[in-house]
C-alpha cells in the first residue's frame, strides 16, 4: 500500500536480517534525492532474541563518477552555444 509513496518499504520476515534492512533503508532514504521509507516489524520479530553471529550487515555500493564528466559538460555547453532554439529537459526516469 506504501510502495507508491515511499523509497523503500520492507516487512521484516526474519530476525536475522533487520540491521541489514536497517541499514539499507537509511541508506535509501539518504541517497540521491531525500524521501520516506517504511519498515514494518511485526510484533513476534520485535520480541525475539537475535543471535549477534548470524546477522547480515548491508554493504553499500559506491556508483563511480564519470572521469570524462567536465569533458562532457564541456561539450554539451558546446552544442547549446551552437544550436538556435535548444530544447532541454530535465529531470524524471
Amino acid at each position: 500500500m506504501v510502495k507508491n509513496i515511499t523509497k523503500f518499504a520492507y516487512q521484516v520476515k526474519n530476525e536475522s536480517e533487520i540491521a541489514y534492512i536497517l541499514e539499507k533503508a537509511y541508506h535509501i532514504a539518504r541517497s540521491g534525492r531525500p524521501g520516506p521509507v517504511i519498515i514494518d516489524i511485526p510484533m513476534n520479530i520485535q520480541k525475539k532474541i537475535i543471535n549477534l553471529s548470524k546477522i547480515k550487515k548491508y554493504k553499500v555500493v559506491k556508483v563511480s563518477k564519470s572521469k570524462n564528466l567536465q569533458k562532457k559538460i564541456s561539450d554539451m555547453y558546446k552544442l547549446l552555444k551552437k544550436s538556435n532554439r535548444p530544447c532541454v529537459l530535465l529531470g524524471g526516469k
